[in-house]
């Protein structure tokens, strides 16, 4: 009836689960601790393993191997994919190959260039110039200084550490003496919106990141220069002294950081080598560690260390000595010295290191044995649509089964559903509630509840399958547009027509805080993956960028890239863009992490709709016309790939991506939703039930 085992015991556990809530079927254990072969069956007495060293062992026998000799093998769920991780060791012991173990001699420190040197899964996760200085391209002023921020493609990234500000006399920062908009000019009365100065004016100034506020002011030989007025505009900054390269042996600190030639042992000849260790000197040499080599580069710092091997943790049975302390394998399975560490996993096979599965750390125990807990070890669980997480461990991020859409509308009589994507029917309305359009909804994170803000100025939580109201809140004077809901679903975040931002606590709909700075109804709205950054659009055409601090937001950035009014933004899921849509049919693609921006002009009537897909590699945009385009952002340049057209069926109010498939839902003006089946290009479904425009689609997490 069952193929094995580890069928009965899905079956047992789907059956039984509702009335053992607790209940975790765990198969027998093959592999364990021995004396003998004997003592390697399973309590049924098949699967014969055999006993190596004090462990049974899941290899192959082959008589035909001499004892001491390896061979190269594939390992069962490599972390990584590539030639260098997914290859490991045998040994032969006792005329039998061992299980493949990982031959961590070949990994190296990881760096940016795009490959898994350290073998755990994770491409350029971290490199030695994470958060160094740097100075970031074709940025000027105060943003051209940055930090490395992220290694892309293996190549680093240069992220700038200080956004442009608003610069001009409504802002009160045209005596500075500094490019507060980061566009090359200073308190310039025609780029800037400065006063016009006087002809025969002196003022300070400093050409050099932050102007005069910048702490290399009057340090070392830097100081400040004059700038005079000619023909009303201010001229170059002449007389200052800005920093440089350090110039060795002169005792003069010419990069103005208050320690004089400190830099000079970085110096060196280009091309000139040195050996290099980062580890303890007593293993450098010992047992599997050994050094590296430095090169000296054209700009005379030195280079990585380049081959060298570190101590790690003591891998049993490999016949190397990982540690690096004179000692080959010394790690008995069964005993170990008081507050020794190893590491841990209990997941199943293939799932170590992958996705968010990682190793734990178990500590030895007074009484001398590895009886502890597996500390911080994460196992597979079952995936969670929509947080780019690969939950289960599989190799796939969001690989879940969503099986509901929520749809709102302007119907004021049944203006939410819910529907079966399986069967494209209605199986929910959330009525009772509103009492006029409702112009966006979001599912909590769990997809348990609600939230949806409309016409009539009320913001209301509802429970998903109950389709019962949990609380609503007032407090806007005006129609509300726009809802996002906090990461970890504590709270909720609403603008609109009366130009003000609110949080309200979801639990109880109770008002947190209130955010003004806008001059204009807010039409759009978005927060991003991590709930640090909150992105709104004006009918003035404004974007402004604010970051969140608990329940305030500090105003970062504002620009002005549309000429009307902004009715989308959209953060990708992966951190690097924000999109935004305006009236006058561009969309303007802003790269967070170099800070360039490009605009795309894409429709005739004006831009209604933007939506990321769960990878960050493709953007939809919806069209006052009915047409969606859709651009590959993955890349430096976003490319047009594909045009799905819609024009019979009015605006594109609403877009969603499908968090698994190849699959878009788009909501129209003619009060349907059409679903476009993206590999084939066609429509595969259109779901008709509302009275009016299509205003917002999410799936249910």
């Amino acid at each position: 009836m069952f193929r094995n085992l580890q069928h009965f015991c899905f079956v047992a556990v789907l059956v039984l689960m509702p009335l053992l809530a607790n209940c975790i079927c765990i198969p027998p254990r093959f592999n364990g601790e021995c004396q003998t072969s004997s003592d390697c069956y399973d309590k049924y007495g098949v699967s014969r393993r055999f006993c190596v060293a004090g462990l049974c062992e899941t290899g192959t026998y082959d008589t035909s191997c001499t004892t001491g000799t390896t061979r190269r093998c594939r390992l069962s769920g490599a972390a990584s994919a590539s030639y260098n991780c997914a290859y490991g060791k045998q040994t032969c012991l006792g005329g039998r190959w061992s299980t493949c173990l990982e031959d961590r001699s070949k990994y190296t420190k990881e760096v940016c260039n795009g490959i898994d040197d350290d073998c755990d899964g994770s491409v350029d996760e971290t490199y030695p110039e994470m958060n160094q200085a740097c100075t970031v391209p074709g940025e000027k002023g105060p943003c051209a200084k940055g930090e490395y921020r992220s290694c892309t493609l293996g190549k680093l990234v240069c992220l700038s550490t200080t956004l442009p500000r608003p610069e001009g006399e409504v802002y009160r920062n045209c005596t500075n003496g500094q490019d507060d908009d980061c566009d090359g000019y200073i308190d310039d009365p025609v780029h800037d919106d400065c006063p016009k100065c006087k002809d025969g004016d002196k003022r300070e100034c400093y050409p050099f990141r932050q102007g005069l506020t910048d702490p290399t002011v009057d340090v070392g030989p830097c100081k400040k220069g004059t700038q005079v007025c000619n023909g009303e505009k201010w001229g170059a900054c002449e007389g200052a002294v800005v920093p440089t390269q350090e110039v060795c042996g002169n005792s003069i600190d010419e990069d103005c950081d208050g320690t004089p030639d400190n830099t000079c042992n970085q110096a060196c000849k280009p091309g000139e080598t040195r050996p290099c260790y980062g580890g303890p000197a007593s293993t450098n040499g010992v047992g599997a560690c050994k050094g590296g080599i430095q090169t000296c580069n054209p700009d005379t710092t030195w280079s990585l260390c380049v081959g060298e091997v570190l101590p790690k943790g003591e891998v049993c049975g490999n016949q190397l000595d990982d540690d690096c302390n004179g000692k080959v394998d010394d790690c008995n399975p069964a005993t170990c010295a008081k507050g020794e560490t190893r590491a841990c996993y209990v997941g199943a096979a293939g799932t170590r290191g992958v996705g968010a599965c990682k190793d734990g750390v178990q500590t030895c125990t007074d009484n001398g044995d590895w009886k502890a807990p597996c500390v911080g070890m994460v196992v597979p669980k079952t995936e969670t649509c929509g947080n780019q997480t690969d939950d289960d461990c599989n190799g796939k991020v969001d690989d879940c089964q969503v099986s509901y859409l929520l749809s709102s509308s302007w119907d004021k009589q049944a203006p939410l559903y819910l529907w079966d994507i399986n069967t494209n029917k209605v199986i929910r309305s959330y009525v009772q509630g509103h009492t006029d359009a409702v112009y966006a909804s979001r599912f909590a994170p769990d997809g348990k509840s609600l939230v949806s803000v409309g016409h009539d100025k009320q913001v209301i939580a509802w429970s998903t399958d109950l389709a019962r109201v949990l609380w609503k809140a007032t407090g806007h004077t005006a129609p509300i547009y726009g809802v996002v809901m906090d990461p970890q679903g504590k709270w909720v975040l609403t603008g609109g027509e009366d130009k003000s931002l609110r949080f309200w606590d979801m639990a109880t709909g109770k008002g947190l805080a209130t955010v003004n700075g806008h001059n204009a109804a807010i039409y759009s709205l978005a927060i991003d993956s991590k709930g640090s950054w909150v992105a709104t659009g004006t009918g003035a055409g404004v974007v402004r960028l604010w970051e969140r601090k608990g329940t305030n937001l500090l105003l970062k950035t504002s620009f002005t890239k549309h000429t009307l009014g902004v009715f989308a933004v959209a953060f990708g899921p992966k951190g690097r863009w924000l999109a935004s849509g305006s009236r006058d049919g561009s969309v303007y693609l802003l790269d967070l992490l170099s800070g360039t921006g490009s605009i795309l002009n894409v429709a005739t009537q004006g831009i209604t709709s933007l939506a990321f897909d769960s990878s960050g590699q493709s953007l939809a945009v919806g069209s006052a016309e009915g047409t969606v385009f859709l651009y590959d952002v993955s890349g430096p340049t976003p490319k047009a790939t594909k045009t799905l057209q819609g024009t019979a069926f009015g605006a594109v109010y609403s877009l969603a991506f499908h968090p698994a498939r190849d699959v878009l839902v788009a909501g129209h003006y003619n009060n349907s939703i059409r679903v476009w089946d993206l590999k084939a290009g066609t429509v595969s479904a259109t779901l008709k039930q509302h009275n009016g425009p299509v205003s917002s689609l999410s799936y249910r997490p």
